[in-house]
């Protein structure tokens, strides 16, 4: 396996392949490759069953457990990392919606006007075959912002901001619109908390009367939150002389997640001489970069830091540098770490990760200074 994926991922010049090939059975070179360049590669070793429901792939547990709560028409708050998979949770549930009856709609609640425009570019994509389906008079996919509209009434699946939905669910005029709703997703629900805003989000969980997901990276205590909207709905229930409905909660552990993709900043390119912006750069962005040291110290890395294999490559070589007689840098070298592996998995890159995160934890609170050069170098040179 590893032969095949070297001979897809190496570079195209003969004296480079060279290079490697030569070196290929050393474990360093090995291991360090696979870290460097293949960790959206790696296998997952957790066996999961294929869900009849899903051919393209075989689902998380807490993927099937959402869907499970979709089925049932039941509401769910899910708190899970970025880029998890909590988008295509949000398309089963508008599949579902798209497949039981024209005049059923799915109302999606986005933060702000960027992500409504996304949202719904990404709708299209993913549902543009379902167009030709749809009854006269029906669109699939609708926008409404306070500046903005698009069929907003004559779709099935409307892509909107709180405000406006707010609005919406009050009118007077848009009652009969209201009814038709079976389904709202509620993304970014941590901004509930926001000052001016939340208050919003508070009214429009006490409105909707069907059920909804609740979508969130963030939420510090997702349970205490589950508690709230349940009491909500007892509250609810209790008023319209009706059997409350149940919230779930699911949570995707961050420490379960597999992270593989990197990520950038765009900043302005300035003339050092002349400060004058040229244009925009894309940047590498370690994540190490991005913790506030005395925060580290006092309590430790957040709770949602994650790094990718090659991230926590890279931060390793630089805490190398640095610390190069410590026994714990030493016992984390990667041809230590992996001697006994050919293939690295994810579940041991996820354990590599936790123990480099652990020892920058450690060094932080040892010797601060150190650890402040090291996060500064870790954030790689402009890349073109």
């Amino acid at each position: 396996m590893i032969e095949k994926e070297l001979e897809k991922w190496l570079p195209s010049s003969t004296k480079a392949r060279q290079a490697i090939t030569e070196d290929a059975d050393n474990d360093s070179t090995c291991c360090r490759f696979q870290l460097s360049f293949m960790g959206h590669l790696m296998e997952n070793k957790e066996k999961l069953e294929p869900d009849s429901r899903i051919q393209a792939f075989v689902p998380d547990m807490w993927q099937r457990k959402v869907m499970d709560c979709v089925d049932k028409n039941e509401s769910v708050v899910v708190s899970a990392p970025t880029s998890s998979g909590k988008t295509f949770i949000s398309f089963y549930c508008m599949e579902k919606i798209l497949r039981s009856s024209p005049d059923n709609v799915l109302v999606y609640v986005s933060p702000t006007k960027a992500l409504v425009n996304q949202v719904a570019a990404m709708v299209y994509a993913q549902f543009a075959h379902r167009k030709t389906d749809l009854p006269p008079g029906k669109t699939l996919c609708g926008v409404f912002t306070r500046d903005y509209r698009l069929q907003p009434q004559s779709c099935q699946i409307l892509v909107t901001v709180p405000e406006v939905l707010d609005i919406l669910m009050l009118s007077t005029v848009t009652q009969e619109w209201v009814r038709s709703i079976k389904y709202v997703i509620f993304d970014e629900i941590h901004c509930l908390s926001e000052e001016h805003r939340g208050t919003v989000w508070e009214r429009l969980l006490l409105l909707v009367s069907c059920p909804f997901l609740a979508l969130s990276a963030t939420i510090g205590n997702p349970e205490s939150f589950r508690g709230w909207i349940q009491k909500t709905e007892l509250a609810k229930a209790e008023a319209a002389s009706v059997k409350a409905s149940r919230i779930h909660l699911v949570v995707h552990e961050n420490a379960d997640r597999h992270a593989y993709l990197q990520k950038y900043i765009v900043a302005p390119d300035r003339d050092p001489g002349q400060g004058k912006v040229h244009g925009p750069d894309i940047v590498s962005c370690h994540p190490a970069g991005t913790v506030i040291l005395q925060r580290v110290i006092e309590r430790g890395l957040p709770k949602d830091f994650t790094m990718s294999t090659s991230e926590a490559l890279h931060l390793y070589d630089e805490i190398r540098q640095h610390f190069p007689k410590l026994p714990s840098v030493s016992a984390l070298a990667p041809e230590l770490f992996f001697r006994n592996l050919r293939v690295i998995g994810r579940d041991e890159a996820r354990q590599y990760k936790r123990k480099v995160s652990q020892l920058l934890e450690d060094l932080s609170r040892s010797s601060a200074e150190n650890v402040e050069c090291i996060r500064n170098v870790a954030v790689p040179k402009t890349e073109r």
